[in-house]
């Protein structure tokens, strides 16, 4: 039979068909560990590039690094022949390491400061090292240009079979020139993860101008150097706190001849308002091939960059 022919892919969309109904709470991708996240996105799957982009400090760094964790567990476990690459394109591989031990040891990261002469500490962070060296992970400072990372991935490959790509960020591959076109960057990038078979997760800014706005919840014309007609990008995953920007709010003050009743109420509004979204993180799936989009609310503690399943899925 011709392999053009329509039933080679409706014969595929009965397997999947079968697979949903048969496991309901199963997905079929790589599980990134937040499984609020998984059954919105049904993992990541070989051959897919997901993009994941926020605002300074809503915390892509360390979702990233969340996922290359939990995936790291999950091959160890599973399928101990696969790893996960890492490109570290901003952050020294100090910093990245102390994320990892703070993952791995629950520490927050004043503690890796304040109370390290600590000796419990002292055993604590030892022991997450020793337990970290056991995890499938592999990081590069290289990747500034398409070249570098094909290298690496060459490199690493003769090593252990990767199962999953992570680039920190977008922006920083193309040789440090400045561009605001993207779109063949992600292309071939998309074109790599299909012949590799692996998921290439890959962290990208937003641009400054949506501070501007009301709403700042991110939108698909806020990614820097992104064409939305072009089809490189199977997913698209936008982090939001709503937590930094009320922060940067003053503390009500009392309105001239506003009464201290009504004062007060607007005060523990505030002030609960601050309480309610504190830890609260947005995971918004605003495109899901070939899933809908819908938004994965979780915990998130800023103190040590630890993302928590805390919040149910909610409508886009």
């Amino acid at each position: 039979m011709n392999n053009n022919h329509i039933s080679s892919a409706l014969d595929d969309y009965l397997e999947n068909l079968k697979f949903e109904i048969e496991h309901p709470n199963e997905i079929r991708g790589l599980p990134t560990g937040i499984k609020t996240l998984d059954q919105v996105i049904d993992g990541v799957k070989p051959g897919e590039v997901v993009l994941v982009g926020g605002r300074p400090v809503m915390g892509k760094t360390s979702l990233a690094i969340n996922i290359a964790y939990n995936l790291s567990n999950y091959f160890y476990d599973n399928d101990n022949n696969k790893c996960i690459l890492y490109f570290n394109l901003e952050m020294s591989n100090q910093i990245i390491a102390r994320r990892f031990v703070a993952k791995e040891s629950g520490l927050t990261y004043s503690q890796f400061y304040k109370e390290v002469r600590d000796p419990l500490i002292q055993e604590n962070i030892k022991k997450s090292i020793l337990a970290l060296k056991q995890l499938p992970i592999y990081i590069s400072n290289r990747g500034y240009d398409l070249d570098e990372i094909k290298e690496e991935i060459g490199k690493i490959s003769t090593q252990k079979q990767i199962g999953c790509i992570i680039i920190d960020y977008l922006q920083l591959i193309g040789g440090w020139k400045l561009t605001e076109d993207y779109t063949q960057i992600l292309s071939e990038l998309k074109n790599l993860a299909m012949e590799l078979k692996v998921p290439f997760i890959i962290l990208t800014q937003l641009k400054r101008s949506l501070e501007n706005r009301s709403n700042k919840r991110p939108l698909l014309c806020d990614i820097r150097g992104y064409d939305k007609k072009q089809n490189s990008v199977d997913k698209i995953i936008f982090l939001y706190r709503e937590i930094y920007y009320l922060r940067m709010q003053p503390e009500p003050k009392k309105r001239k001849n506003e009464s201290m009743e009504s004062f007060m109420a607007r005060l523990r509004k505030w002030s609960n308002k601050l309480k309610e979204v504190e830890n609260q993180c947005d995971l918004i799936v605003t495109k899901n091939t070939p899933k809908s989009a819908a938004v994965s609310r979780v915990f998130f503690n800023e103190d040590n960059g630890i993302f928590f399943d805390r919040y149910k899925e909610i409508p886009l």
